[in-house]
């Protein structure tokens, strides 16, 4: 699909509010509830990198930080693609129908903050949006308890390489 030529907009500024917050190149590009689904994602990650790094000492961890920012890249890089080619005029069929794939991985990488992307594809049906909200429901709370055993165990890793590094 083609969009008119006058609201065609600068596929790099799209590409590149993307990079900087999935879901504000779409935005920008004219697609509203795309943009704004990957807005919730990029919000959630935003929120669990400044917990990661700055929150109350138990939420503290640097492995979470890191794996929120391969997290971030996995959102923010297919965003940057779709924005500038949605700004080009172009329909893209990363978010315009949010294919299935990249549903999962999405769903895979961030859990509940994408279920506003998998509620609005027309891909999947009711009983299937039901079913994958409720599976991921339950691996993130399962995931959550993981992170919280874990996260500690590799900081005093991380701890104990550095001090062996000085």
């Amino acid at each position: 699909m083609r969009y008119n030529v006058r609201m065609r907009r600068s596929g790099w500024l799209a590409a590149v509010l993307s990079v900087i917050a999935p879901g504000l190149g779409q935005w920008y590009a004219g697609h509203r509830a795309g943009g704004a689904a990957m807005l919730c994602i990029t919000l959630g990650l935003w929120v669990g990198l400044a917990l990661a790094l700055a929150g109350p000492p138990a939420m503290r961890s640097r492995f979470g930080a890191v794996m929120l920012l391969v997290v971030y890249g996995i959102a923010a890089v297919p965003a940057a693609v779709d924005a500038a080619q949605r700004a080009a005029g172009r329909e893209t069929p990363l978010l315009a129908n949010a294919s299935v794939w990249y549903l999962l991985v999405m769903l895979a990488s961030v859990g509940p903050l994408a279920l506003p992307l998998l509620w609005q594809s027309p891909r999947l049906s009711r009983r299937a949006k039901i079913a994958w909200t409720i599976a991921v429901a339950v691996v993130a709370v399962l995931s959550t308890a993981f992170i919280l055993v874990l996260g500690p165990v590799f900081d005093r890793l991380f701890d104990t390489l550095q001090s062996s590094l000085e």
